[in-house]
């Protein structure tokens, strides 16, 4: 499998299929994660610093989980709505200690609604 910044689509599928389970560097998050409400700003915030103060990893924004496993890629989301630069705004980590923190965006295509 590819290193995690060079995910794409195929490599989210390839997630699911395998059934990969979430991990301490690895977590999926529906795209209701990502409303624009202070709450989940303050959630995303703190994802992030957690994986910031670990080991580091990856959260997967656009994908469905259920007990830790993936099932299906979510519905998607307006990239006018939801962009990497918005996410990092929202996600300042209080410490990086060495750490990479990496966020997969899936938006919507016309695949999907």
């Amino acid at each position: 499998m590819k290193p995690p910044w060079e995910w794409d689509e195929a490599s989210i599928r390839e997630l699911i299929a395998s059934q990969v389970q979430e991990s301490l560097t690895l977590d999926y998050k529906s795209c209701g994660s990502l409303a624009r409400t202070d709450a989940k700003k303050r959630e995303i915030s703190k994802d992030v610093s957690a994986f910031a103060n670990s080991a580091g990893g990856t959260i997967v924004y656009g994908v469905v989980e259920d007990k830790h496993v993936p099932t299906e890629i979510d519905v998607g989301y307006l990239p006018t709505d939801i962009s990497k630069e918005w996410l990092n705004m929202s996600s300042k980590p209080t410490s990086s200690a060495g750490s990479m923190v990496l966020g997969s965006i899936l938006s919507s295509s016309p695949d999907r609604p």
